[in-house]
């Protein structure tokens, strides 16, 4: 009777952790997919706004092929799309950017007390080129967080030599001192 029941409880421990093991698989299964399934519709949208905005306008694109967008994933095409230096339409991405209302939620994020979301909205804008963050992103070089300061220099850098401008000492020099 007692090596029947030390038997038992062997096998309930064993099908315990079988079912522990069947979740964890299951939950990685699962983000996978989710993975999966966000990077065919960054490539959905890629595919058709490379094929529609030399074509219409960026509302248009906005209003008529992306009424149901999944904004994260339409966000970073759209920094994608601004990244590549052969993109003859660069006006145009901004331009959607802006009216997907993608710009105005980063430029509030600057002032948000998380320092990732300073960090994130500071990148983004910069990459971007979005006029209206430089003065803002000016003014986190003087945030208390390093990482905050870091991600504004090289957005301000980042927007100053796609610009054409190339006046890296000009960020350096309101930023101070380097810290050593």
């Amino acid at each position: 009777m007692r090596v029947g029941l030390v038997l038992y409880y062997l096998l309930v421990a064993i099908v315990v952790v079988l079912a522990a093991v069947a979740v964890y698989l299951l939950v990685r299964i699962l983000l996978v997919y989710a993975r999966a399934r966000r990077l065919q519709i960054m490539r959905n949208y890629e595919t058709m706004l490379y094929a529609v905005l030399p074509r219409i306008t960026a509302e248009e694109a906005l209003h008529v092929l992306l009424r149901e967008r999944d904004d994260d994933a339409l966000e970073e095409v759209l920094l994608r799309m601004r990244d590549q230096a052969e993109t003859p339409w660069k006006d145009k991405v901004v331009e959607l950017y802006r009216l997907a209302g993608y710009a105005e939620k980063r430029l509030r994020q600057l002032s948000s007390p998380s320092r990732s979301r300073r960090c994130q909205a500071a990148r983004r804008l910069g990459r971007m080129g979005i006029p209206e963050a430089m003065p803002r992103l000016r003014e986190l070089l003087e945030d208390p967080h390093e990482a905050v300061r870091d991600a504004a220099r090289r957005a301000l850098l980042g927007t100053e030599d796609r610009d054409g401008e190339g006046s890296s000492a000009r960020v350096g020099a309101e930023e101070g001192p380097a810290e050593g």
